[in-house]
């Protein structure tokens, strides 16, 4: 949600303090040990493992994806924002 336009579709403001990407499956380990991420529950970094790489052609996740990554979150106000814009792509796609 550090992105102005991604923040705003979501009708959230960014600075979370947490770091949230994406990358291939088999690349988190040598991600993890290049910058010296250590497994943490509680950490403030979370990546996503992903086996299909077209979405993610331009280096963005798509907002299907974030959507779908928010309603698993914890906090009510991600998960509702998350629902609500997935239930905005598809009601285009009826």
């Amino acid at each position: 949600m550090r992105e102005e336009s991604t923040a705003g579709t979501f009708g959230m403001a960014g600075g979370s303090g947490t770091a949230e990407g994406y990358v291939m499956i088999g690349d988190v380990s040598a991600l993890a040990d290049a910058l010296g991420l250590v497994e943490d529950p509680d950490g403030n970094a979370i990546i996503h493992e992903v086996d299909l790489d077209e979405p993610f052609v331009d280096g963005r996740a798509p907002v299907a994806a974030i959507a779908v990554d928010l309603m698993d979150s914890l906090a009510t106000r991600e998960r509702s924002a998350g629902q609500h814009v997935i239930n905005e792509l598809l009601h285009v796609l009826s």
